[in-house]
């Protein structure tokens, strides 16, 4: 389930909000990490690309101001991030299938605010 809530910002180039994902793991396995897509840090300044890329459409990338886990708020440094992002749980996430008999938490709620630069051209 997801619940993104937007604030776009045109004229300063700049789009804030959070999202809400709640992660049900259908694996037959015990997940210790995520990894997260930040496709938007492509346009930072030392991404690997295929060709060179103008000032205009560089970026600062994607910055995440805080990072919760089940409504815990987690360290999140985002220094060098590139597009992958991989974040080790807190607490592993079991998996689904087997697991409600002894009532362990099967789903993840992940809460991210954050603040990310369009590329205009």
């Amino acid at each position: 389930m997801y619940d993104i809530q937007l604030e776009v910002d045109p004229p300063n180039r700049t789009v804030r909000g959070t999202q809400e994902v709640t992660y049900t793991n259908n694996s037959p396995d015990t997940l210790k990490i995520l990894n997260y897509k930040l496709i938007i840090n492509y346009h930072k300044p030392g991404s690997p690309r295929l060709r060179p890329a103008s000032e205009d459409y560089l970026t600062s990338g994607i910055h995440i101001d805080t990072y919760k886990e089940n409504g815990t708020e987690q360290k999140w440094e985002d220094e060098s991030d590139g597009t992958n992002k991989v974040i080790v749980l807190a607490e592993p996430l079991p998996q689904e299938i087997g697991r409600n008999l002894f009532n362990t938490v099967t789903k993840l709620t992940l809460v991210t605010s954050l603040v990310l630069q369009m590329v205009t051209k």
